[in-house]
């Protein structure tokens, strides 16, 4: 593992089951791996949720529809990222201080959940 490491070229041309190994023996590595990845997550995520907000304002209709969409598309499909979607709105919304949205989300149990044990 210690001659795959010391060849960037090699290291980044193996699979990663074997950079699996060397990452358990190798914590800045792993880090050097993960890091960029969920930073370029995190990024488009709050990209994401700024141009929903935005699109919602303080309108409670907006948000009303916006959450039924979610909910469409969550029966539909049963894709839980639905869910996480929902929350997370909640969550910059709160952090927006839109304090109309806010209150309408509050009543969701994950809003709860996540600012009252925060």
């Amino acid at each position: 593992l210690k001659v795959i490491v010391a060849d960037k070229e090699f290291y980044d041309s193996c699979a990663v089951s074997v950079r699996q190994q060397i990452w358990l023996k190798n914590d800045r590595l792993y880090l050097d791996a993960i890091c960029p990845i969920i930073d370029s997550y995190i990024a488009a995520k709050t990209k994401i949720m700024m141009s929903l907000i935005s699109m919602v304002g303080d309108r409670e209709s907006l948000y009303e529809r916006l959450i039924d969409v979610i909910r469409e598309r969550f029966i539909k499909t049963a894709d839980v990222n639905y869910c996480s979607l929902r929350m997370e709105l909640i969550m910059a919304a709160h952090d927006a201080n839109l304090d109309s949205i806010i209150k309408i989300g509050s009543s969701a149990i994950c809003y709860s959940r996540a600012y009252l044990n925060y």
